[in-house]
């Protein structure tokens, strides 16, 4: 059985951090996310992604962008044209500076030609919290994130990151079919310490892979939170990490993040 150990604190970088000491080590794991990229562009890591051993691609996320039931923000069309009247009018909550919902953030300002009052919270639960309160115009959540609200008819999703609408909730459109140019997808997956012999990769990495195609994976994990399944190994997902630390670098650089 696997043990577990949450390691909280900075965007990831704590847990990520401690698998730098464990070169070598077969029995170590972690998950990665987004900020397993923006993280150490930032300087807040000792770390690239490129350090980790990579294992195992399973999921794609995407983003909501949400008011709350009550806002009189009813279409994302609402949101763009009083955000063109009166730039920065708008505050959109988010987690870090550099994050996914940052970037979401900059492309939607980028495509409709708009400025938001982007505000950190630290983590995506404070901003909803703000959001529910009122204290905030918009914020971005992950369709798992925000399921229970949107249900509940505390928010509203406006739109959505993905290329397609997403099956449980087909009234809510993407922006490239609302004329924005803002398609964004968080990755998820798997990666062990640096330096591991490959045919303990091999061992997880299949484990991994027999893992993602079952019923009961595919129906747990992936429909429960909204999720694309993508079952990558070890060489489709460590040329996927590559390519979305390129992307993340790109978009930070235009946004004046780093140099």
């Amino acid at each position: 059985p696997l043990v577990v150990s949450n390691r909280p604190g900075g965007s990831g970088a704590v847990g990520w951090s401690s698998g730098l000491s464990k070169k070598g080590d077969p029995c170590f794991l972690a998950t990665v996310s987004g900020s397993g990229c923006t993280t150490p562009w930032l300087g807040l890591a000792p770390f690239k992604p490129a350090d980790f051993t990579p294992v195992a691609g399973i999921a794609l996320d995407t983003f909501f962008f949400v008011v709350r039931a009550e806002s009189t923000y009813r279409t994302l069309r609402d949101v763009v044209e009083v955000a063109r009247k009166s730039p920065e009018l708008i505050t959109v909550g988010g987690s870090a500076a550099a994050s996914d919902d940052r970037v979401s953030t900059a492309l939607l300002e980028r495509a409709a030609g708009i400025k938001f009052n982007y505000i950190v919270f630290g983590g995506s639960g404070p901003a909803l919290t703000n959001l529910l309160g009122g204290h905030i115009s918009t914020t971005w959540l992950n369709p798992g994130e925000g399921l229970e609200q949107i249900r509940a008819g505390k928010v509203r999703a406006l739109a959505v990151t993905s290329t397609e609408r997403l099956k449980a909730f087909p009234n809510v459109p993407t922006f490239k079919e609302l004329g924005y140019d803002v398609v964004w997808e968080q990755y998820r997956g798997v990666v062990m310490a640096p330096g591991v012999p490959a045919d303990a990769v091999k061992v997880m990495a299949d484990a991994f892979m027999k893992m993602c195609r079952t019923q009961r994976w595919q129906k747990e994990y992936i429909e429960a939170n909204l999720l694309v399944s993508i079952c990558q190994g070890p060489e489709a997902w460590g040329k996927t990490i590559e390519t979305v630390n390129d992307r993340y670098v790109r978009i930070f650089r235009e946004l004046g993040i780093i140099k």
